[in-house]
């Protein structure tokens, strides 16, 4: 019975789902309260940042260039600005760029934009992506987006995509791939939508599935 309450719930999300929608509820959580994801109050609201970070020190040359997808009020931000040369911080609400300006961090550029639009120019030696991707509920509207976020990854570049289990009855449940619901299959499986992406490293720890990425090299 659990399943098919599952079913339908993320069937309803699927089906009712408004993109246009996305950018005012953004703006409305963030304008609600700071730190909406409580990442201050509760620590293990982060736990998967350090997973993502220990992930990328193994992978990360220094001096690399970042484009963070999703980067709210600049938490992760601030971790992955110690860590490169330059990041595009992108984010649909104007209201949490705001406060990543208020952080005052020299080698990171805010940007607005929607991920389910074309890309901006430019190729990244690492793009971040997490606990975006499981937000867009239709299928073919995630896969989409899925495909233009890879895009910013450069040749040899690392694409880091992190997001949080759900109940292991949808993780595990057939009708999941069909409505990419649950962490195996929205963040551990982006090589069957970009075939120039390798899995070469993940993690589950933070009650995330943080999964890193490399696109072959075309030179």
């Amino acid at each position: 019975m659990r399943t098919a309450y599952y079913f339908v719930v993320e069937l309803r999300r699927a089906l009712f789902y408004r993109p246009s929608e996305t950018r005012r509820a953004f703006d409305a959580l963030y304008t609600a309260a700071e730190d909406p994801w409580r990442y201050g109050a509760e620590p293990t609201a982060a736990a998967h940042h350090p997973v993502a970070l220990r992930l990328l020190d193994r992978h990360l040359p220094p001096g690399s260039t970042a484009f963070e997808v999703g980067c709210g009020e600049g938490v992760f931000t601030s971790l992955l600005s110690s860590r490169c040369e330059v990041v595009i911080a992108s984010d649909v609400s104007t209201v949490a760029l705001d406060r990543l300006r208020r952080r005052d961090l020299a080698n990171v550029k805010p940007m607005v934009w929607d991920a389910r639009t074309t890309p901006p120019g430019g190729s990244f030696d690492v793009v971040v992506c997490m606990d975006v991707l499981s937000y867009v509920h239709r299928p073919a509207s995630q896969r989409s987006t899925a495909r233009n976020i890879a895009r910013l990854v450069a040749p040899g570049g690392l694409l880091l995509v992190s997001e949080k289990n759900q109940d292991e009855l949808v993780e595990s449940a057939w009708w999941a791939r069909l409505l990419r619901r649950g962490a195996r299959n929205v963040a551990g499986n982006l090589h069957r939508i970009d075939r120039e992406l390798e899995r070469v490293a993940e993690d589950t720890g933070g009650d995330h599935l943080t999964v890193v990425y490399r696109r072959g090299d075309q030179t």
